[in-house]
């Protein structure tokens, strides 16, 4: 965010989860669409979100190996946006016959809401710190045999738009 404030320090943002209100947008690299700018803004990595009580995330505090089949044991939170989530599930079920998801959700704030009361795991890109303490994220680097994922997020808006990036 610092580069945006550099760039734009006299601009009055509003935020809005509606699209069509917007003339700019936050978006993931891939959701860019060839009428828009993209400035490139961070990078976050995806990372294991489990209640923090749970097996697992005891055993990440451990130092403990985990790997990615134990993952298929789990009950999921599917987020419906997520770029991923069909390589995700067809890795996990390797080990298993389906994925048992417990719940979809449209956001990552409920995701992580769902993930804290208890309801399941689920694998979300994000900054650790933006957590509570009943939620324990693990980064799927520390996961034997987990894909190394991440996305770039960027602010984007239309070619013709007054605020040229």
């Amino acid at each position: 965010m610092d580069k945006l404030l550099q760039l734009y320090q006299n601009v009055h943002w509003q935020l809005t989860a509606d699209i069509s209100q917007a003339s700019h947008q936050l978006i993931n690299m891939q959701q860019l669409n060839d009428s828009q700018q993209w400035l490139a803004l961070f990078q976050q990595d995806y990372y294991l979100l489990l209640p923090a009580a749970h097996d697992l995330a005891q055993r990440h505090q451990l130092k403990q190996r985990i790997h990615l089949n134990e993952l298929s044991q789990l009950a999921w939170i599917e987020r419906s946006h997520c770029e991923f989530v069909e390589q995700l599930y067809q890795v996990l079920s390797q080990s298993v016959e389906a994925v048992h998801i417990t719940a979809r959700v449209d956001n990552e704030d409920w995701a992580i809401a769902l993930v804290a009361a208890g309801l399941g795991a689920t694998i979300i890109p994000l900054t650790p710190e933006q957590l509570d303490s009943d939620v324990y994220a693990i980064a799927l680097q520390d996961i034997e045999a987990a894909p190394q994922l991440s996305r770039k997020l960027g602010l984007a808006c239309g070619l013709n738009s007054r605020l040229k990036l």
